[in-house]
Protein backbone atom coordinates (compact mmCIF):
# COMPACT_ATOMS: atom_id res chain seq x y z
CA UNK A 1 0.00 0.00 0.00
CA UNK A 2 2.81 2.45 0.66
CA UNK A 3 4.19 2.00 -2.81
CA UNK A 4 0.73 3.13 -4.16
CA UNK A 5 0.59 5.88 -2.14
CA UNK A 6 3.89 7.08 -3.18
CA UNK A 7 2.67 6.41 -7.27
CA UNK A 8 -0.07 8.68 -5.80
CA UNK A 9 2.05 11.81 -4.68
CA UNK A 10 3.28 11.31 -7.76
CA UNK A 11 -0.16 11.66 -9.79
CA UNK A 12 -0.74 14.84 -7.68
CA UNK A 13 2.16 16.36 -8.94
CA UNK A 14 1.47 15.69 -12.16
CA UNK A 15 -2.26 17.21 -11.44
CA UNK A 16 -0.52 20.44 -10.51
CA UNK A 17 1.27 20.82 -12.96
CA UNK A 18 -0.97 20.15 -15.58
CA UNK A 19 -3.71 22.27 -14.19
CA UNK A 20 -0.59 24.63 -13.93
CA UNK A 21 -0.20 24.53 -18.11
CA UNK A 22 -3.43 24.03 -18.75
CA UNK A 23 -3.50 20.44 -20.38
CA UNK A 24 -6.68 18.74 -20.26
CA UNK A 25 -5.91 15.55 -21.98
CA UNK A 26 -3.01 15.22 -19.07
CA UNK A 27 -5.41 16.73 -16.05
CA UNK A 28 -8.48 13.96 -17.98
CA UNK A 29 -5.91 10.99 -17.54
CA UNK A 30 -4.19 11.96 -14.06
CA UNK A 31 -7.51 12.17 -12.62
CA UNK A 32 -8.74 8.69 -13.63
CA UNK A 33 -5.42 7.14 -13.05
CA UNK A 34 -6.03 8.85 -9.06
CA UNK A 35 -9.47 7.60 -8.99
CA UNK A 36 -8.14 4.04 -9.61
CA UNK A 37 -5.83 4.32 -7.54
CA UNK A 38 -7.16 5.22 -4.58
CA UNK A 39 -10.20 2.50 -5.38
CA UNK A 40 -7.27 0.31 -4.92
CA UNK A 41 -5.94 2.00 -2.08
CA UNK A 42 -9.57 1.82 -0.28
CA UNK A 43 -9.89 -2.19 -0.97
CA UNK A 44 -6.22 -3.05 0.02
CA UNK A 45 -7.25 -1.20 3.52
CA UNK A 46 -10.53 -2.88 4.00
CA UNK A 47 -8.75 -6.02 2.95
CA UNK A 48 -6.24 -5.25 5.81
CA UNK A 49 -8.56 -4.54 8.16
CA UNK A 50 -11.03 -7.76 7.95
CA UNK A 51 -8.17 -9.79 7.99
CA UNK A 52 -6.20 -8.14 10.72
CA UNK A 53 -9.52 -7.54 12.92
CA UNK A 54 -11.06 -10.52 11.57
CA UNK A 55 -14.78 -8.00 11.71
CA UNK A 56 -16.48 -7.23 8.43
CA UNK A 57 -18.30 -4.13 8.47
CA UNK A 58 -19.22 -1.22 6.16
CA UNK A 59 -19.90 2.09 6.29
CA UNK A 60 -23.83 2.75 5.48
CA UNK A 61 -24.69 6.57 6.08
CA UNK A 62 -23.25 9.21 8.56
CA UNK A 63 -26.47 11.40 9.46
CA UNK A 64 -26.81 14.48 12.38
CA UNK A 65 -27.26 13.93 15.93
CA UNK A 66 -27.70 15.54 19.10
CA UNK A 67 -25.29 14.48 21.92
CA UNK A 68 -25.26 15.30 25.53
CA UNK A 69 -21.51 15.32 26.43
CA UNK A 70 -20.14 13.68 29.68
CA UNK A 71 -17.16 16.00 31.00
CA UNK A 72 -16.15 13.37 33.33
CA UNK A 73 -13.40 10.67 33.19
CA UNK A 74 -15.22 7.62 34.71
CA UNK A 75 -18.78 8.13 34.27
CA UNK A 76 -19.37 4.56 36.00
CA UNK A 77 -18.16 6.27 39.23
CA UNK A 78 -20.56 6.79 41.98
CA UNK A 79 -23.96 8.16 41.27
CA UNK A 80 -23.31 9.89 38.08
CA UNK A 81 -25.13 8.19 35.22
CA UNK A 82 -28.53 7.93 37.37
CA UNK A 83 -27.97 11.79 37.73
CA UNK A 84 -26.93 12.41 34.46
CA UNK A 85 -29.71 10.50 33.03
CA UNK A 86 -32.49 12.15 35.02
CA UNK A 87 -30.83 15.71 33.86
CA UNK A 88 -31.36 14.01 29.58
CA UNK A 89 -34.82 14.04 30.61
CA UNK A 90 -35.30 16.83 31.86
CA UNK A 91 -34.05 18.50 29.26
CA UNK A 92 -35.61 16.33 26.43
CA UNK A 93 -38.66 17.11 28.57
CA UNK A 94 -37.90 20.88 27.84
CA UNK A 95 -36.88 21.43 24.62
CA UNK A 96 -40.18 19.17 23.70
CA UNK A 97 -37.67 16.13 22.55
CA UNK A 98 -38.59 13.23 24.57
CA UNK A 99 -41.16 11.48 22.65
CA UNK A 100 -38.69 10.95 19.80
CA UNK A 101 -36.18 10.00 21.50
CA UNK A 102 -37.86 7.23 23.23
CA UNK A 103 -39.63 6.35 20.20
CA UNK A 104 -36.12 6.12 18.43
CA UNK A 105 -34.46 4.18 21.31
CA UNK A 106 -36.70 1.90 21.82
CA UNK A 107 -36.82 0.81 17.73
CA UNK A 108 -33.12 0.73 18.05
CA UNK A 109 -32.19 -1.77 21.03
CA UNK A 110 -29.01 -0.31 22.62
CA UNK A 111 -26.46 -3.29 23.21
CA UNK A 112 -23.58 -1.01 24.72
CA UNK A 113 -21.32 1.90 24.36
CA UNK A 114 -20.12 4.92 25.96
CA UNK A 115 -22.81 7.97 24.66
CA UNK A 116 -25.74 8.10 27.23
CA UNK A 117 -27.86 11.02 25.62
CA UNK A 118 -28.04 11.22 22.20
CA UNK A 119 -31.32 12.10 19.26
CA UNK A 120 -31.26 12.06 15.45
CA UNK A 121 -31.67 15.84 14.68
CA UNK A 122 -33.90 15.20 11.80
CA UNK A 123 -36.15 13.69 13.97
CA UNK A 124 -37.19 16.65 16.08
CA UNK A 125 -38.28 19.92 15.31
CA UNK A 126 -35.61 22.72 15.12
CA UNK A 127 -37.01 24.63 18.35
CA UNK A 128 -36.53 21.27 19.98
CA UNK A 129 -32.95 21.38 18.54
CA UNK A 130 -32.13 25.32 19.30
CA UNK A 131 -33.34 24.43 22.70
CA UNK A 132 -30.89 21.12 23.30
CA UNK A 133 -28.32 23.44 21.83
CA UNK A 134 -28.83 26.16 24.53
CA UNK A 135 -28.71 23.11 27.38
CA UNK A 136 -25.10 22.44 26.16
CA UNK A 137 -25.58 19.56 23.89
CA UNK A 138 -23.33 19.48 20.90
CA UNK A 139 -24.03 18.86 17.17
CA UNK A 140 -21.85 16.06 15.23
CA UNK A 141 -21.57 13.45 13.14
CA UNK A 142 -22.55 9.77 13.30
CA UNK A 143 -21.61 7.61 11.23
CA UNK A 144 -23.26 4.36 11.08
CA UNK A 145 -21.80 1.22 10.35
CA UNK A 146 -23.50 -2.47 9.46
CA UNK A 147 -21.59 -5.60 10.63
CA UNK A 148 -24.25 -7.49 9.23
CA UNK A 149 -26.92 -9.96 10.88
CA UNK A 150 -24.21 -12.98 10.58
CA UNK A 151 -22.85 -11.60 13.45
CA UNK A 152 -22.34 -13.95 16.52
CA UNK A 153 -19.79 -12.85 18.86
CA UNK A 154 -21.17 -9.56 20.08
CA UNK A 155 -18.13 -9.39 22.53
CA UNK A 156 -15.57 -9.67 19.92
CA UNK A 157 -18.03 -6.32 18.23
CA UNK A 158 -17.94 -4.51 21.51
CA UNK A 159 -14.09 -5.04 21.60
CA UNK A 160 -13.14 -3.89 18.26
CA UNK A 161 -16.01 -0.85 18.85
CA UNK A 162 -14.41 0.15 21.90
CA UNK A 163 -10.47 -0.07 20.42
CA UNK A 164 -11.38 1.93 17.32
CA UNK A 165 -13.92 4.39 18.55
CA UNK A 166 -13.73 7.12 20.80
CA UNK A 167 -17.58 7.69 21.18
CA UNK A 168 -19.99 4.35 19.89
CA UNK A 169 -23.03 2.96 20.55
CA UNK A 170 -23.42 -0.77 19.47
CA UNK A 171 -27.46 -1.50 18.40
CA UNK A 172 -29.64 -4.27 17.42
CA UNK A 173 -32.27 -2.62 14.63
CA UNK A 174 -35.59 -3.47 15.74
CA UNK A 175 -36.70 -4.49 12.17
CA UNK A 176 -33.39 -5.94 10.32
CA UNK A 177 -31.93 -7.75 13.05
CA UNK A 178 -28.91 -6.16 11.84
CA UNK A 179 -25.94 -5.18 14.49
CA UNK A 180 -25.01 -1.28 14.31
CA UNK A 181 -22.56 0.78 15.55
CA UNK A 182 -23.03 4.40 16.06
CA UNK A 183 -19.64 5.85 15.72
CA UNK A 184 -20.12 9.55 17.16
CA UNK A 185 -17.63 11.80 15.71
CA UNK A 186 -16.59 13.53 18.88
Amino acid sequence: MNQQIETLKHYVLQLEHAIATSDADVVRNTTRVMKDLLGQIDYDFKSVKEKTTGIYFKSINTIPFLYKPVYKLNPYEGDFLETFSMERTEQLKRAGAIGEHNKFWTDHNVIKGNVFGSVPKELISEDAAFALKQMGWDEVKVEILDFGKRVTDIKEIYEFCEENFKQFIMISEGPTQAMLALKFAV
